[in-house]
């Protein structure tokens, strides 16, 4: 079996290569990039964004596309936090559960689901920050490199 040495692409060095056109992100559908808001932030956070790829931070359509897709995710992951707090902290302790559930297992099992929804809570509210001030003009190569502070393993929880 042959080993496969090519360094793995940004998902903007994969769009450049399958497009003739420089300037696709400006026809490129916003869905396409919302659904790869995901793979954009991994990628940043491999350390796999070039140099060529920072211009595509410019461009209104991406970085609206990822300001959207990161603050739904925001506030998704935050909703999630406030049900599971409200879960552990109100439901649990006063009994006000089916008698189907083991309170102690729930009570041990939310705290672990509340770490883990609040470090992506946490990033996601990072990269929305972010994405907002480079469409302020913040400098894209200087701002997203605080993704890259993040545990890989939250990043790819994701």
């Amino acid at each position: 079996m042959a080993y496969n040495n090519k360094k793995k692409k940004s998902f903007f060095a994969e769009q450049r290569e399958s497009n003739t056109n420089p300037n696709f992100f400006n026809n490129m559908d916003s869905n396409l990039i919302r659904n790869n808001v995901k793979r954009i932030i991994r990628d940043i956070s491999d350390d796999i964004i070039i140099p060529e790829d920072y211009i595509y931070f410019t461009n209104a359509k991406v970085l609206n596309a990822c300001i959207q897709e990161s603050y739904e995710n925001f506030q998704s992951c935050q909703t999630l936090r406030h049900a599971l707090t409200a879960y552990r902290t109100i439901i649990l302790p006063n009994g006000m559960v089916t008698p189907d559930v083991d309170i102690n297992q729930d009570y041990i099992l939310t705290a672990t689901e509340l770490s883990k929804i609040s470090a992506k809570e946490n990033v996601w509210a990072t990269a929305y920050k972010i994405f907002v001030d480079i469409s302020r003009g913040a400098d894209p190569k200087s701002t997203l490199i605080f993704i890259t502070r993040f545990q890989k393993q939250i990043i790819k929880s994701l």
